[in-house]
């Protein structure tokens, strides 16, 4: 691409006084020095954008599309490219910076313009990393080579030595073959063997005769592999996380307060947006979200990246552009999930392929705000091998250099469905907090603790319920329940309830005595969701939900909450399933629903055994109740 999003792309003429692009002379001139040199896209772009530079500073041409294939070619160069190197007084200017994994005490030797690698007989000079800033660092001189005194042409950087943090690995196996795999951690970059000392371990690299399995805290993260074939790829995907590590550590303010920008994301409902909470939101696989950034002050870029369930570091927003989108005065805000007509159509969300289904696990969307145009997609890793790379360069070098960070953090169920929760006017502990309760997270038969969870019978009776003048949903109203918990039985994994009641002029108890809403075992957890709305003589809870009990939604909810062996966690994934689907069929289009209340209870709280409030009444909207769990007994069932 000629230039960036926002920007003009200039006409110039070249050196045999013929007219033509700034961009189409600098990308001739770089292809007639290489000759016949067989390198990627990604590792001209330096060059190019330095040739433009000459010429347009405010001009930035960049490499669109699959810029690691080589030149006219489908096949993929592994190299990436290399910074360009600029003097700056008496010192150097590197054009790639922390965003691109640059780090103070680098030492990079500066080679003549398309060098894919170092040669000692070829170096101009070896200069020194000393303070590495968004997407520029400045580098101080160690030593000049080869008879060199000056920079006197287009050069670039190629690491030479890199300062870099290595992660710790713990390797588990027996010793011949954890030598092995410790040796082939200790060859890289960014990994090391886990030591006594060390707090925590990145993940573990499981080792046995012929495999090689790759494990965090909840269990295998990648299909097993052989080894020692399989030992490579292992090693580039540890690689992949510690760059998604390196990544999450860049969260905050370098230069661009967090002031200057609005940043909200949710989900897409109907083709309306409904924010969600910066960490802690729990969504399905039909969920589809969006991110909106919008500029309170100055000219901005926005990069929007997915640092994945497996570390894997995406690029969102490289069809747009690969420079970052542009927030002016003309467009101050940017909706990723809109399409080119501003509607809003949400972007869709997977589960890796081979990855077990047995627990919900963390997704992020990482948004970078830069005070400048910068080439970020070398951030990007794919799995089973690394790429990434430190090129970047600056539009204008005057320009402030910085960035601002924003991490959202959801949790994602291996539920092909939509449960992104529904607002309930008063959501007590939502289910979400019970699924990270560290005991709902561990899988039958694969541990003793799982082993001796145990059960208990419960009762949960609606004690008290009172409807005031400011409600509006008139004289006939319906309660309408849903209770939720893991069973081996289909029918009792989830159990509807609904009554109907007519309220006199003054505030009174409906109920006069206790109602039981549920009464039966349960495991794990319990959920309680609670609707109210105007009677119009629609079917109770139990007839709606059976006309659904064959949609492949409703199987795979239940379905969760009847396996065996899939953790609590990734169960109460099911119920939250069970929950929207409720909520859909009470809607009857009057608006009169109201989203009354939603709890969740694990073993650990003897499954809220006790009154709800302990003392007074929940109210909302002219509603106020209060209920009550009886347990009968723990047991093991």
């Amino acid at each position: 691409m000629a230039c960036g999003q926002g920007e003009t792309a200039f006409e110039c003429r070249n050196e045999d006084g013929k007219r033509c692009s700034v961009f189409t002379d600098a990308l001739l001139r770089v292809l007639d020095e290489l000759g016949p040199v067989q390198v990627s896209w990604a590792a001209i772009e330096g060059a190019i954008r330095a040739r433009v530079f000459e010429r347009c500073p405010s001009q930035t041409p960049a490499i669109d599309g699959p810029a690691r294939r080589r030149l006219f070619s489908l096949d993929d160069d592994d190299g990436v490219g290399k910074p360009i190197v600029f003097a700056v007084g008496d010192g150097f200017e590197l054009r790639a910076g922390r965003l691109m994994g640059v780090t103070r005490g680098n030492v990079y030797a500066v080679m003549p313009s398309g060098s894919q690698a170092y040669s000692a007989d070829r170096a101009i000079a070896e200069v020194e990393v000393s303070e590495p800033s968004a997407t520029v660092s400045q580098a101080m001189l160690r030593c000049w080579s080869n008879g060199h005194k000056e920079l006197t042409q287009t050069a670039i950087a190629i690491p030479i030595r890199k300062a870099v943090v290595r992660r710790p690995v713990r390797v588990d196996g027996p010793d011949p073959l954890r030598t092995h795999v410790e040796t082939a951690l200790a060859a890289t970059d960014a990994l090391r063997s886990f030591e006594p000392e060390d707090k925590g371990a990145l993940a573990t690299l499981r080792v046995s005769e012929g495999s090689l399995t790759i494990e965090d805290n909840l269990g295998p993260l990648f299909p097993a592999t052989g080894f020692p074939a399989g030992l490579q790829d292992a090693v580039a995907n540890l690689t992949n996380l510690a760059a998604a590590q390196r990544l999450r550590e860049l969260e905050g303010e370098h230069g661009v307060s967090a002031n200057d920008v609005d940043i909200e994301w949710g989900t897409v409902e109907q083709g309306e947006p409904r924010p969600m909470p910066e960490r802690g939101a729990s969504l399905g696989l039909r969920d589809r979200i969006y991110v909106k950034v919008k500029r309170r002050s100055r000219e901005l870029y926005v990069h929007i990246f997915n640092i994945g369930i497996r570390g894997r570091i995406t690029l969102l927003t490289q069809r747009i552009s690969t420079m970052g989108v542009l927030l002016s005065d003309k467009t101050p805000e940017f909706v990723l999930g809109a399409n080119s007509m501003g509607t809003l159509m949400g972007c869709g969300l997977s589960w890796p392929a081979e990855l077990p289904r047995s627990f919900p696990r963390f997704d992020e969307i990482v948004v970078i705000v830069s005070s400048m145009p910068a080439n970020l997609q070398y951030l990007e890793t794919r799995e089973h091998g690394v790429t990434r790379g430190s090129e970047s360069q600056a539009r204008d070098m005057q320009t402030i250099d910085g960035f601002f960070m924003k991490r959202l953090t959801y949790l994602l169920h291996p539920r092909e469905a939509a449960l992104a929760d529904p607002p309930f006017e008063i959501d007590d502990d939502p289910l979400r907090q019970a699924t990270l309760a560290p005991e709902t997270w561990l899988v039958p038969g694969l541990d003793k603790a799982s082993q001796d969870r145990a059960g208990a019978a419960i009762a949960i009776r609606l004690s008290k319920l009172l409807v005031d003048r400011s409600c509006s949903l008139g004289p006939a109203l319906r309660i309408d329940a849903l209770i939720c918990t893991r069973s081996t039985d289909s029918r009792r994994c989830y159990v509807p309830w609904t009554r109907r009641y007519r309220r006199g002029e003054e505030c009174e108890d409906l109920l006069g005595d206790a109602v039981t809403m549920f009464d039966g075992p349960v495991r794990d957890f319990v959920s309680i969701c609670l609707w109210v709305s105007r009677d119009t003589d629609r079917e109770d809870l139990a007839t709606l939900l059976s006309r659904r009990v064959t949609d492949a939604e409703f199987r795979d909810a239940t379905g969760a909450l009847t396996c065996a062996h899939i953790s609590a966690a990734a169960a109460a994934g099911g119920s939250a399933v069970l929950c929207h689907i409720a909520d859909e069929l009470l809607d009857d289009g009057s608006g009169s629903r109201i989203r009354l209340f939603r709890t969740a209870f694990g073993a650990d709280h003897r499954f809220g055994a006790g009154r709800h409030p302990a003392v007074g009444v929940h109210s909302a909207r002219g509603v106020s109740f209060s209920m009550n769990v009886v347990t009968a007994g723990l047991a093991n069932q």
